[in-house]
């Protein structure tokens, strides 16, 4: 029974499909980063190349199973940076992702690998 309670708590999370759509979509488009914050439509996400960003606002429920996701699957529980690795386009990427407080939310950043640094 402890084993396979420990397997459990060790597996992958499931990354979300919305997610992994917004995450394929800023890799094409040669993104740096993504920047995820709770407004009061639901999770704000901007995408940014360069010094220009891109936007979109994902309902509390999706935005929800995203922020559990990266929390989860960066290990973000114990501490405020973390790694994640993730298969996109056929291709596995390392993302490095922070969270901090803003204005008395959490908010997070994911910071996508460059070409040459995949």
């Amino acid at each position: 029974m402890a084993r396979s309670r420990r397997r459990l708590e060790t597996a992958e999370p499931a990354v979300p499909d919305v997610f992994r759509e917004i995450l394929e979509s800023a890799v094409a488009a040669g993104a740096d980063s993504l920047d995820l914050e709770y407004v009061p439509e639901g999770l704000e996400l901007c995408m940014t190349a360069g010094g220009t960003g891109i936007g979109t606002i994902l309902d509390r429920e999706v935005g929800g199973a995203v922020i559990d996701f990266l929390v989860a699957a960066a290990a973000l529980r114990v501490r405020n940076r973390g790694t994640l690795q993730i298969q996109l386009g056929g291709q596995l990427y390392t993302l490095r992702v922070e969270s901090h407080e803003h204005f008395g939310e959490w908010a997070f950043r994911v910071t996508l690998p460059r070409g040459d640094r995949r």
